[in-house]
């Protein structure tokens, strides 16, 4: 019921948050036994299979480590090396973390020279391509696509997405592209346009709503003058300000909170300091205000005088009743 619940309102943090935890009380047993076939056996299909159970609790700093100790263990077993590959492009294209990118991409291609016909490889190679915009290398990925399947409806609906991308034949320079789109802070594609990616794309479309309702709210109780709420990737969901209202420019705190934000993700990667919680700046024009608010991020310029801590709070209120809001109307 739980399932089918997450199923019909993906936008429901609610509803996923009590599905993950029944899952998880209904295979801890099953999954105390995967890890014992892991750790005395080495099994690859146990790997495989917690893996998978790890991804579907949410669990996905675990599955992480449980698909490189399957790679470690199994350096020449394909599904390894495509599973620890999907891992680390899901953290990329959350992330634009370079290092996940390369890691995800050597992983794939791995896979690839030890299973060339696996279908699920290269489809996971050529959302890559097509996201962060290797034209070249997407042409290669469709043409294995097409070879491989090219009447099913799935592999129809990415050629169908990618034709584009693939008619202009101009130079590209690989060498540092991954660099170059993390310092942009954007791809060449919102990973969540990928034809393949449908309840997350349901998902992201209620995130969207929510980010709307919330910084209209916040706006009208005088919470801040400019409100701005981001992916994790740098994509503005909502951002708007008291004279104004909402808007879809990309300007002031928008454009300030997207430069701010992935110099200081990039330098607290590099120092490996964990993750970017929350950064306060203050001065004569104010206070703004930025930190992550489950898998969003929030900033907030007020020129009248306020505690820091007091303006997270009333910000993270109206986005949490923007949610309780969305989810009773879904």
């Amino acid at each position: 019921m739980a399932r089918r619940g997450v199923s019909d309102h993906p936008g429901s943090t609610r509803l996923r948050e009590l599905y993950l935890v029944i899952r998880r009380v209904q295979t801890r047993a099953r999954q105390q036994e995967l890890r014992s076939a892991v750790v005395h056996r080495k099994d690859p299909d146990a790997f495989a299979e917690l893996v998978d159970l790890q991804v579907d609790l949410g669990l996905h700093e675990e599955a992480r480590r449980t698909a490189h100790g399957y790679a470690e263990a199994h350096a020449d077993d394909a599904r390894a090396h495509r599973l620890l590959g999907q891992i680390q492009l899901e953290t990329y294209l959350a992330t634009l973390d370079s290092r996940s990118g390369y890691d995800a991409h050597g992983h794939l291609v791995r896979a690839a020279e030890l299973a060339p016909e696996d279908l699920r490889t290269w489809l996971l190679m050529a959302r890559m391509y097509w996201c962060v915009g290797a034209r070249s290398r997407l042409r290669q990925a469709r043409e294995k696509l097409e070879e491989l399947a090219g009447e099913q409806d799935d592999v129809q609906r990415v050629l169908e997405a990618t034709a584009a991308d693939v008619e202009d034949t101009s130079r590209e320079a690989h060498e540092g592209l991954l660099e170059r789109l993390e310092i942009a802070g954007r791809l060449a594609h919102d990973p969540e346009s990928w034809p393949l990616f449908r309840d997350t794309h349901v998902a992201a479309q209620v995130q969207g709503v929510r980010a709307h309702r919330a910084v209209t709210s916040a706006l009208k109780q005088g919470v801040a003058e400019e409100i701005a709420v981001l992916r994790a990737n740098g994509t503005i969901l909502a951002h708007g300000s008291k004279e104004g209202g909402l808007t879809d420019d990309v300007t002031g705190l928008a454009r300030a909170v997207q430069s701010l934000a992935r110099t200081l993700t990039h330098r607290i990667g590099e120092l490996d300091m964990g993750g970017l919680k929350r950064c306060t700046v203050e001065g004569p024009f104010g206070v703004v205000l930025m930190g992550r608010h489950h898998d969003e991020l929030v900033a907030a310029h007020r020129s009248r005088p306020m505690e820091p801590l007091r303006l997270w709070e009333r910000l993270s209120v109206a986005l949490d009743r923007a949610s309780v809001a969305v989810e009773a109307e879904s």
